[in-house]
């Protein structure tokens, strides 16, 4: 009886460890993107870099200015195969949309047409997109005229 227990206790532990434990949470399984730069000291109305989003489902950002930065900052999203241009007029083969964010620090919606407004008071914000099956989504830089934009993103599906 006690030889038949131990087999069944290490079959048990066995079964236990390839199931991936019990209780344990692996770091690293869910799908996650390090901390990337889009916006690098910025200085002027640009585009940052598209991150592609397809596989997260959030993307948070963080928005780091000084030098009394005046300026506007609003999120494209697009579902196109490939990154579109901000810079060219939208049609079928430029496809993108400036879309809603939410500011972590209140949980307010940010409309994507109206977007983040800088004025001369440096800031440091975290803004969240959730992707929605979006494939490209980028910062956009408009109406600057002073001051140092950075910006950095990390992308994760919570899983």
């Amino acid at each position: 009886m006690q030889k038949y227990k131990k087999i069944l206790l290490w079959l048990a532990a066995a079964l236990t460890a390839l199931a991936g434990g019990v209780g344990v949470t692996q770091l690293g399984a869910s799908n996650y993107m390090e901390v990337t730069k889009v916006m690098d000291a910025v200085t002027a109305t640009t585009t940052g870099n598209f991150t592609l989003s397809q596989n997260y489902r959030n993307i948070v950002y963080s928005i780091d200015t000084s030098g009394s930065a005046n300026a506007f900052i609003q999120f494209v999203g697009s579902i196109g195969t490939s990154t579109p241009s901000t810079t060219l007029a939208r049609s079928n083969a430029n496809q993108f949309e400036y879309i809603v964010v939410v500011d972590l620090e209140d949980g307010t919606a940010i409309d994507g047409d109206t977007g983040i407004q800088l004025t001369g008071t440096d800031d440091n914000r975290l803004i969240e997109v959730n992707t929605n099956l979006l494939r490209w989504v980028a910062p956009v830089l408009t109406r600057y005229s002073a001051g140092t934009i950075n910006i950095q993103a990390v992308a994760g599906d919570n899983q």
